[in-house]
């Protein structure tokens, strides 16, 4: 004689086990009938990922909630998963119900249980890691973009300087200390003004960069100032820089 009791048992706390699982997963979960290819589950991570309610996922194929593209692309998708097993992306765009983007990592397989087939999808929201990501990868560009161009211009013979909105510099080249007599690095952070740059030149300067700041467009001024080595006549060219 079998006992069926304790199996009974057993197969019920696996599904407790389950539930609580799939109830409180970190990740979203879609079941889906493998014949009908419509979802039949979703956890609450899903629920609140894509602001759908668990009632209007139900009866929903994929492509309905934004997931595998359109209806085409969705069948391709599920006939690989039929043919292999398993499908994974490793990033691709997701629109919730109120049209925000995201990015997702999804993952689905096929599987048996008993005599019916399902399809089990996980969800990962990886919009945030991807937001890290590509700051990073930013700044990396923009300080590479810096080194070459501190690069370009530290050796050159003509002044290259940059500015902030309140016209104090950024940067200056080697260059100006021909000019004035002062390391480069007596220039960084301080105006024209703070510098000890004729009055009339501070205006003319003052006037140039406000108008390159407040158009977007470039500049070109001339000017006579008194070097080290006496009055030398300069052409300037001022450019606006745009942030990416």
């Amino acid at each position: 004689m079998i006992d069926t009791s304790n199996r009974q048992a057993e197969l019920e706390a696996a599904e407790i086990r389950y539930r609580r699982m799939f109830e409180s997963a970190p990740e979203g979960i879609l079941i889906l009938d493998a014949e009908t290819l419509k979802i039949i589950d979703a956890n609450p991570f899903m629920v609140d990922l894509l602001g759908y309610s668990r009632d209007e996922f139900a009866g929903k194929e994929l492509w309905e909630i934004g997931l595998l593209g359109d209806k085409q692309a969705s069948k391709a998708a599920v006939r690989a998963l039929q043919e292999h097993g398993y499908i994974r992306y490793e990033d691709m765009p997701l629109q919730t119900k109120g049209g925000t983007r995201r990015e997702i990592e999804f993952t689905s397989w096929a599987y048996d249980e008993g005599e019916h087939k399902f399809i089990q999808c996980k969800v990962i929201d990886i919009t945030e890691r991807k937001r890290v990501t590509e700051r990073k990868q930013a700044e990396a560009t923009r300080f590479k973009g810096e080194q070459e161009f501190e690069a370009l211009v530290e050796n050159a013979t003509d002044i290259v300087s940059r500015y902030d909105r309140k016209f104090r510099h950024l940067y200056v080249n080697r260059a100006v200390e021909q000019a004035t007599g002062l390391p480069a690095s007596a220039f960084i952070g301080k105006t024209h003004e703070e510098m000890g740059m004729p009055r009339h030149l501070q205006g003319e300067w003052h006037a140039v960069l406000e108008d390159v700041f407040a158009s977007g467009k470039e500049r070109e001024t001339e000017y006579e100032f008194r070097t080290p080595g006496g009055p030398r006549f300069y052409h300037s060219r001022l450019v606006p820089e745009h942030a990416p």
